[in-house]
């Protein structure tokens, strides 16, 4: 259920002809209903159609024009908003009040893995044109476009200071030790993100759910002493868990572009 921005779309000259060294990337943008949460994405949006219309050879926004850009956007039902026209946007489903295994326990954030979830089982994922995707969220501004280091095998993530447990050892080592040897977890969330589109896929489950029986995201939630240590950034380390646990290892790199 998308509706790309059609009068963009025809208002877009067709792309130069660029080298075959480029490696194009589909930003992929996750968003929330709301007015706060539609203006930065307006204005994200707005950014990254500058970025791209002034460097179109670059690694930024995937093969086609305007389509490079995807707004993943969760809300009750999967209504639509205001910025359908405007946008291109992939509607999805958030998660339920209360404390099921398909409710967000109170923490809005968990609706990220549950959206993408739901964007990979999607017809728009299926014939998406670019092998990588950059996964960004609504206050993220792109100043300059970011070269594509990923691999199939390495994605590329920016290293956050604090999602290391080096960061409150007594806090945290306890905590994340649970769930792997915190010295292979790597210091990265699921964004800012240059991911294969295969390998992202592969993550999902494992992120939101381990095996048959196992959650990751709601068993961090559920678990008290989890959920106190890790606060506003537990769906964070549920990704990032995941990806240890699966035996992916990431670039860290400080300078890419901060969110």
């Amino acid at each position: 259920r998308s509706q790309p921005a059609a009068a963009a779309a025809a208002a877009s000259p067709p792309p130069p002809a660029c080298g075959a060294e480029r490696r194009p990337y589909h930003v992929l943008l996750t968003a929330a209903s709301g007015t706060y949460q539609e203006w930065q994405t307006r204005i994200a949006y707005h950014y990254y159609r500058q970025l791209k219309a002034a460097q179109p050879c670059s690694d930024l926004g995937g093969v086609a024009r305007p389509r490079g850009f995807t707004r993943l956007l969760s809300t009750p039902d999967g209504r639509p908003d205001g910025l359908m026209g405007e946008i291109p946007t992939v509607l999805t489903k958030q998660l339920g009040a209360g404390r099921c295994d398909e409710c967000s326990h109170g923490f809005v954030v968990m609706n990220r893995p549950w959206s993408l979830r739901q964007y990979f089982a999607s017809k728009e994922a299926a014939s998406l044109a670019e092998d990588y995707l950059f996964v960004i969220e609504t206050d993220h501004l792109l100043l300059r476009p970011p070269r594509n280091r990923a691999t199939e095998a390495s994605p590329v993530a920016f290293g956050f200071y604090y999602m290391t447990y080096k960061y409150d050892a007594r806090k945290l080592g306890p905590v994340i030790r649970r769930w792997h040897d915190p010295d292979d977890v790597d210091p990265v969330g699921p964004s800012p993100l240059i991911v294969h589109k295969a390998q992202l896929r592969g993550l999902i489950e494992p992120w939101w759910r381990r095996a048959v029986a196992e959650r990751l995201c709601l068993e961090l939630k559920r678990d008290r002493e989890a959920d106190q240590a890790l606060g506003w950034v537990l769906e964070m380390w549920a990704y990032t868990l995941a990806a240890a646990r699966t035996g992916v290892r990431h670039q860290a790199h400080l300078d890419f572009p901060r969110p």
